[in-house]
């Protein structure tokens, strides 16, 4: 049953980033993502720059990479990363409700339609 405030990821891109989370915080942002709004739903997921997420030195911990991977590659869907959005120095402003594609294989994100008129 949808709740009124239920993410809506239904053939949409969803862009993830975040930054100073261990990964196995950000594993478990994850699984209630998932959870709440099933991601394999998603047209496919472009990952952005995840600033000071990796473990710290000693800690028994799967390190970002293989957190992220364990938790998208599952999902059916195309995801891909590295691109430059989030907190970091390269921070490239994205518009948020225009039609783009992702395509996985090449490692692109391209904007189908102006986002301003």
């Amino acid at each position: 049953m949808a709740r009124p405030f239920q993410l809506d990821v239904k053939d949409k891109l969803l862009l993830l980033e975040d930054v100073g989370e261990a990964p196995y915080r950000i594993d478990r942002m994850l699984v209630q993502l998932d959870q709440a709004c099933d991601l394999s739903s998603a047209a496919g997921i472009a990952l952005g720059e995840f600033v000071d997420c990796e473990a710290a030195p000693g800690d028994n911990s799967l390190t970002l990479a293989e957190t992220l991977a364990n938790r998208l590659s599952g999902l059916g869907i195309p995801v891909a990363g590295q691109f430059p959005f989030g907190h970091g120095d390269r921070n490239v402003s994205l518009p948020i409700g225009v039609v783009a594609t992702l395509d996985a294989d090449e490692g692109s994100l391209t904007l189908i339609e102006a986002a301003v008129r």
